[in-house]
């Protein structure tokens, strides 16, 4: 199951590089994709579709994994942000290494060529990549979560859920009054707020990367 055509786009690429396997993706909707291998009578193909029209994570409803056709070369696959994920710790432990290096372990490990110009962009790009996880190190995005006791007649307690903007000032991202804080309160206080975002496999990812990004360990 995918969350949604971008998650499943970056999941079909690698086993294609691997096998070298050039193919295309074709969109028919929103949460519809079919993606068909780019030789001639090659009955390679696979269609994703929603679950359902509630549930929009996406499943295999058709796949054909027989390839007739050859290895290719130069496969259109290979661009600049799978180049730079790949090789991303190579260029991170050695920023002087040669963009030449990078093709030689491309075309020995990947068997798949890379042109002269693409190499030195795909080093560079690998560099911001770099600079940017480092400068996030340095940044501030953070959430905390709060509770208090409301005195009122009614009694319970404020959950609420605090951020920091760029001016360095607390910021409210969401709210809720509970009759207790409690773990069930917490759950049911995040998780109403994402589920009228995200729905299906989509809100499993992103409640639980959120859950996880909020445990120190």
């Amino acid at each position: 199951m995918f969350s949604n055509c971008h998650v499943f786009k970056e999941a079909i690429k690698a086993p294609c590089l691997k096998h070298g396997k050039d193919i295309y993706f074709k969109r028919n909707e929103r949460y519809k994709l079919k993606v068909y291998c780019k030789k001639d009578q090659c009955p390679w193909h696979i269609y994703v579709s929603a679950k359902s029209s509630v549930d929009k994570t996406l499943v295999v409803k058709i796949y054909n994994p027989n390839h007739n056709c050859s290895r290719v070369w130069k496969n259109k696959q290979a661009i600049t942000k799978w180049i730079t994920d790949t090789f991303i710790d190579r260029v991170q432990s050695n920023p002087q290494i040669p963009p030449k290096s990078l093709l030689n372990v491309a075309a020995k490990e990947w068997i798949v060529g890379v042109s002269h110009i693409k190499r030195y962009k795909d080093k560079r790009a690998a560099l911001q990549l770099i600079e940017g996880i480092m400068a996030s190190k340095y940044s501030r995005p953070i959430i905390r979560l709060n509770g208090c006791h409301l005195k009122g007649v009614c009694g319970g307690q404020l959950l609420t859920t605090i951020g920091i903007d760029a001016n360095n000032e607390t910021w409210v991202i969401a709210y809720a009054m509970v009759e207790m804080e409690t773990k069930d309160s917490w759950d049911l206080h995040l998780f109403s707020k994402y589920i009228k975002l995200y729905k299906g496999k989509t809100l499993k990812d992103m409640y639980w990367g959120y859950a996880r990004a909020n445990v120190v360990k």
